[in-house]
This record gives C-alpha cells, sequence and structure tokens, in this order.
C-alpha cells in the first residue's frame, strides 16, 4: 500500500498525533470500555433498516508481522525492527449493516463532510447528526490508535446506488512523534494514511481491488464479505500489553475478567448495552434492532446476573410494566413548566429494585457485588451501593450514577439497582424548539460530551437538572412508604403522615462540663440522639441513635398526644384495652464498651461501670400511625 503522510503545515493549525490521542479526555473508563462503547454503537448507527438484529464479534489472535509489514510503505522496517515475529490483533466486524458508505472522489467538502467514509477514515470530530445516533466517529475513534502501536485497518462493503457491491480497504496511522519508538520518523505530526493512487491524482484513494483486499485479510484469518453481506470491519494489529487495570495487591484481587483483555471486552459489552443484547423488549419499544454480539466467536449471552437486573429494569421503565411477581417499583418522572410543550409532561420513568445478597448470588454462588460488575474493582461487602444507570434511545448506557445526584439522600439499607429512561418523543418548548431542540432525545444527545458519558443541560437550562432531582425524590419517597408487594404502595394521606413520625430525641439536653456558681466544674449531663432513621417495613422502622450515659439510665420510647408523652405504662393506665402504638421488636448496640444493657418491657436499662457514651440500633413496629413516636432516656438513682 502506498502512504500518505499528514502536511507539516505550520500555519494551518492542524493537530499533531500527540493532541489527537489526549483528545478523548476520559480516564475513568478501561480501554476496553472505550473501544467497545465507541466501536458498538456506530456499528448500531450503520444498521440496515429491515434488519431485526446488528451482530457485531471482537476476534482477538495472532498474525505475523513480517506477512502485514510488507504493505506498509515507509514503516516497514520500524515495524520488524520493534515489532517482529507474532503479534496480537483485534478485529471489530459487524453485519446487517450499511458499511462506510460516501463519496471519497469529490473536492467538494460539504459532499465529504457528509461521507461516512471520509468521516471515519480521514476526519476529527466530524459527528453523526442523523436523529437518534450514539456513537459520532469524532473523538470516540481515538480509542482504536491508543490500543496498539497507533496503525489501524479499515475494511468495508458497501451497496452503490447502482445496485452494485464495493469493497474498500485503507489504513491509517496516529501516533506520538514525540515518542522514541515512533514507527513514521519522516513526520513532526505522526499521522499517515495508506491505500492507493491513480494516475495524474494526488488524493489517496481505498483500495477496491477483491483479490488484493482478500491478501490482506488472510494475513489475519479473516474473510471477505460474500454475496448480499455488507458492514465495516476494523482492525487493530500490534496490540500492546498491558490493556486490562491489574490490581496493585495482584492477580489474586483482580475480577477475573480483568485477567485477558478478551475478557474485559466480554464483561464491558454487557455493562454499556445489556439494554440491548438480545432483547426483543428493547426493539418493540424502540424500533431498532436488537444486538447479537460475539468475542471470539462465543455469544455474550445470557447476561451476567448483574446486568441481567438492569435490562429486566430498562425493559420495565421503557414500558411501565413489571414481570408479574417481580418487586420492582417503577415511578413516573414529569416535569412542570419550562421544558416540555405540554404542562406536566412525561419526562421518562425510572425503574429500581432492592436485590438481597441471596439475589445476587454474594454469598454461596461466588458473584460478585454489583459494584464489582459495574466499576471492575473489588467492592466492599459491607458498604452496599445506590446504581442508577441511565440511556437515550439508541440503548447504550451513558453512565452508572454510584451514590450520586440521581440517588441522592436514598436511604436503604442493600444494594439498590436502577434505571432511568427518557421519553425520547417528548416535544420541548418552543423556545427549545427554535433552538433546534425538537423533543427530550435531540436535548439528550446534544447535552452529551465527545465521549457521551454524562448528560449535562445545555446553556441556561435545567431540564437534565430536573429530570435528576425529580428522579432522586421519587425513589426516596417510595422507598420510605413502600409496602412488601411492590405493586400496591401506601396512600399519599399515609405518606405524608408517616413523614411526622420521624422520631425526636427527648430527656436531658446535652451539655458541655462547666463551671457552676460554687466554681465546681458541672458533670456531663446524660442524653440521647436520634442519628438516621430508616424505614424497614410497611409498619417498621430502624432508628440509629447515639448519647451519653452515667451510671444506671433507661431508654424508653414514647408517643405525643394531647395529654402529652405518654409511655407505654401511662398507656396502659389510661386505655386497658388498646395496645401501645410502638414496640420495639429488635435492638442491636454498637458502642457499648463498658455498659452493661437489657431489654425489658419494651425498655433499654443501661448500667455503665464509668460514665461514657454509647451508641446502637433499634428496630420498632408501628401499631398506629397516629401518634409522632418520641425517645427519651432516664437517669435512674
Amino acid at each position: 500500500m502506498k502512504i500518505k503522510i499528514a502536511a507539516d503545515d505550520s500555519q494551518s493549525m492542524a493537530q499533531s498525533g500527540d493532541s489527537i490521542l489526549r483528545s478523548l479526555q476520559n480516564t475513568d473508563l478501561s480501554y476496553a470500555d472505550v473501544v467497545v462503547r465507541e466501536s458498538l454503537q456506530n456499528s448500531l448507527d450503520a444498521t440496515l433498516p429491515d434488519a431485526n438484529s446488528t451482530i457485531v464479534n471482537f476476534d482477538l489472535k495472532e498474525f505475523d508481522s513480517e506477512e502485514l509489514s510488507a504493505y506498509f510503505e515507509g514503516i516497514q522496517d520500524e515495524l520488524l525492527k520493534n515489532h517482529a515475529g507474532r503479534q496480537k490483533y483485534l478485529a471489530i466486524s459487524d453485519k446487517h449493516t450499511y458499511g462506510l458508505t460516501g463519496d471519497y472522489l469529490s473536492n467538494d467538502s460539504k459532499v465529504l463532510d457528509s461521507s461516512n467514509f471520509q468521516k471515519l477514515v480521514f476526519s476529527i470530530g466530524k459527528n453523526q447528526d442523523h436523529d437518534g445516533a450514539g456513537g459520532s466517529w469524532g473523538m470516540g475513534k481515538t480509542s482504536f490508535f491508543r490500543i496498539g502501536v497507533g496503525i489501524v485497518l479499515y475494511y468495508t462493503r458497501i451497496k452503490l446506488e447502482s445496485g452494485e457491491y464495493e469493497e474498500r480497504l485503507v489504513a491509517s496511522l496516529i501516533e506520538d512523534p514525540k515518542k522514541e519508538d515512533r514507527l513514521l520518523k519522516a513526520s513532526s505530526r505522526g499521522i499517515a494514511w495508506w491505500g492507493r493512487y491513480e494516475d495524474g491524482n494526488d488524493k489517496l484513494l481505498p483500495i477496491t481491488d477483491h483479490e488484493e483486499i482478500k491478501n490482506i485479510l488472510q494475513i489475519f484469518g479473516l474473510q471477505n464479505y460474500q454475496d448480499d453481506d455488507t458492514g465495516t470491519v476494523i482492525l487493530i494489529p500490534y496490540l500492546r500489553d498491558g490493556l486490562v487495570r491489574a490490581d496493585e495487591n495482584g492477580s489474586e484481587r483482580q475480577v477475573p475478567w480483568n485477567r485477558s483483555f478478551a475478557d474485559a471486552i466480554q464483561m464491558a459489552a454487557q455493562r454499556w448495552y445489556a439494554p440491548r443484547i438480545c432483547n426483543p423488549i428493547y426493539s418493540e419499544v424502540t424500533g431498532n434492532s436488537a444486538l447479537l454480539c460475539y468475542v471470539n466467536g462465543e455469544n455474550i449471552f445470557p447476561l451476567d446476573y448483574t446486568f441481567q437486573i438492569m435490562q429486566n429494569l430498562y425493559n420495565a421503565a421503557a414500558t411501565g410494566k413489571a414481570d408479574k411477581g417481580s418487586r420492582i417499583v417503577i415511578k413516573e418522572i414529569r416535569l412542570a413548566k419550562r421544558a416540555f410543550s405540554k404542562n406536566d409532561a412525561l419526562a421518562g420513568r425510572v425503574a429500581f429494585v432492592q436485590p438481597t445478597d441471596e439475589e445476587l448470588g454474594i454469598a454461596g454462588q461466588n458473584r460478585f457485588a454489583p459494584y464489582s460488575y459495574i466499576t471492575s474493582e473489588l467492592a466492599d461487602e459491607a458498604s452496599p451501593k445506590r446504581i442508577l444507570a441511565y440511556t437515550r434511545k439508541p440503548g447504550m448506557i451513558i453512565r452508572y450514577d454510584i451514590d450520586g445526584k440521581w440517588t441522592y439522600g436514598v436511604k436503604c439499607d442493600g444494594n439498590l439497582l436502577a434505571f432511568f429512561v427518557p421519553k425520547s418523543d417528548q416535544k420541548m418548548t418552543r423556545p427549545l424548539q427554535e433552538q433546534g431542540y425538537d423533543n427530550l432525545e435531540q436535548y439528550l444527545r446534544n447535552s452529551e460530551k465527545a465521549d457521551h458519558a454524562e448528560w449535562f443541560d445545555v446553556a441556561n437550562k435545567s431540564v437534565v437538572k430536573r429530570i435528576t432531582a425529580k428522579t432522586a425524590e421519587a425513589i426516596r419517597d417510595s422507598l420510605r412508604n413502600k409496602n412488601e408487594d411492590t405493586n400496591v404502595h401506601m396512600s399519599d394521606r399515609l405518606a405524608r403522615r408517616f413523614g411526622s413520625l420521624v422520631p425526636k430525641a427527648r430527656g436531658e439536653a446535652a451539655s458541655v462540663p462547666r463551671k457552676n456558681s460554687s466554681g465546681k466544674k458541672k458533670e456531663k449531663t446524660v442524653h440521647i440522639k436520634v442519628d438516621d432513621t430508616q424505614q424497614v417495613g410497611t409498619d417498621k422502622f430502624q432508628l440509629s441513635f447515639s448519647g451519653y450515659v452515667r451510671n444506671k439510665a433507661k431508654i424508653s420510647l414514647g408517643v405525643l398526644t394531647q395529654e402529652g408523652r405518654l409511655t407505654a405504662e401511662n398507656w396502659a393506665k389510661s386505655f386497658d384495652k388498646l395496645d401501645f402504638p410502638v414496640t420495639v421488636v429488635g435492638f442491636s448496640p454498637v458502642e457499648f464498651e463498658g455498659i452493661e444493657w437489657e431489654l425489658q418491657d419494651g425498655n433499654i436499662l443501661l448500667d455503665a461501670e464509668t460514665a461514657g457514651s454509647f451508641s446502637g440500633k433499634m428496630t420498632v413496629k408501628l401499631a398506629s400511625f397516629d401518634y409522632r413516636i418520641n425517645i427519651a432516656i432516664k437517669q435512674i438513682k
């Protein structure tokens, strides 16, 4: 193949290879994550309109460097010098797609800007602009150049307007020109392409000869597209080492899928495309194809359990319905004013569930916590996470928000998994439509950065901010008031009333030791305070408390009535045939060093050898929601 080296023109404001390689600027994601997100979305965006599925295969194998290097004019010697013998490659191929269509012969910039072939091979930062697109072929493709020595080959087969088929193959190099072991010594920019030239034309063109392309593909054990097949293969030779994150504590502390790049890709595909992998409900809702994904010929299905839950949550949020018997809770998210053309219009739905450790298989089935599957980091099982995913119409998960603003203030004992799915076709307000945001899908897509890693509001707008806050509020309120049967929830009246039941501490106020009128230090008094409350059932909640005690003391529950605060003893005297509204059904001391305790007649008796602090948790059950609960401590002489 003939080489074309990018011009070294100091006045053209052209980027060099090192600046392009830094352009994606996403250090939070692994190489497998970035490559999978970019390549799968670009394949999905190119799906044929009548295709029920999009097929994508990741092949990770080896090739002979001597055979390949002979095709690369200008860098053959450097390849053999630094990368001889058997080398690794990654090939990402798709089927049921258009392939890289578009003109490459025209001199008209507008024509070339609309060419997918031109944008992927020769341009940086040229986004796809069709409605519902996910990938961009703009900045994300730079990830392909970062996982090898900088060489990428593009092979595609397309159907021309004449009805005939055309194959195209071209190669590109983007490398850091400042590196000592760079391949392209003759360039200060580190950018070049390989293809063919026609007589009298200085423009580099792709190779289109079937036999020549066949010979190159055979080096990698790959075949040309045949019959009516169209599609694209992205070939990345000379993969470098260190493409998976090693744990600093050693391989025995690593998640198992981080021990090979193939396994990391298999996990990344599930992590970011769980809504679309082998999911007919996704296709019914969106009208898009389902994704069939393979690594070295093996189907990525069924999904790992955490990602199957995420797919179930997506289905519930997208349709507004959960499977019968499911514990998934679904809430509508609506925005009033300044967002949509209709007031109080549906922005989307959030579906969430609290799976138990047994359901997740954390105990006894050698599975990992959801946090590990999503981050590829070992989780602290004692610290469960609130994890919410969100996506647009293309089905790629934009982000997993972990204990963040999407679940702000949500209280739960175990792991919480949630999914927000927007109503993509919801019409925006007229001012937003005039700015080019006809519907919510367009607004959200334009709010994403080049790496599609998060949603941000466009200038002076607050649509995303309000959706986020409303989602957190909906989850908070539902968990605070949820019924054990997730299909039946407490009424709004009861929810409002429950909010007023949160216990307040009572007792002698906490104080700092101070001197009294005689000049002696006054002893610190006993006290108790409620640090946190969490509902753990339809009629139960857990109190976390802390305090200070001297000698002997009694912690008691009471209720506030028109007659004042009543304890269980006072209540029995006044209402002998009516049960006391609140009882202690569980108690666990957290810090009771040097303090003996006993649960007696619904009270907690403390006996301290010396004065000191204490903390603990108690679970209380309500027999009635008509009284405000009170917790108090009293010194016993």
